[in-house]
């Protein structure tokens, strides 16, 4: 499964927000399996610790900024396109 999957420019962190908050992302058809393996097994193999973050309409996998361009090299040759 390729995905395209995007590099969000900001800083994160976690905390809760109201039912009301909009979210930036569009909804993922719940069919879809296999999804978020498909981006946590190429980064674990590659040794990039994550935290992963599944809401009702998308999943965030969150990397360190150190490692940011191995998960992206790691996903890039899995098959993924990272922007």
């Amino acid at each position: 499964m390729s995905l395209e999957l995007t590099v969000l420019p900001d800083e994160l962190s976690v905390c809760r927000l109201p039912a009301s908050a909009p979210a930036p992302a569009g909804p993922l058809d719940f069919g879809l399996t296999g999804m978020l393996l498909s981006i946590v097994r190429p980064l674990a193999d590659a040794g990039v610790g994550i935290f992963a973050l599944s809401t009702y309409g998308t999943d965030y996998v969150l990397v360190k900024q150190s490692s940011l361009e191995v998960a992206v090299a790691a996903l890039t040759a899995f098959g993924h396109r990272v922007g």
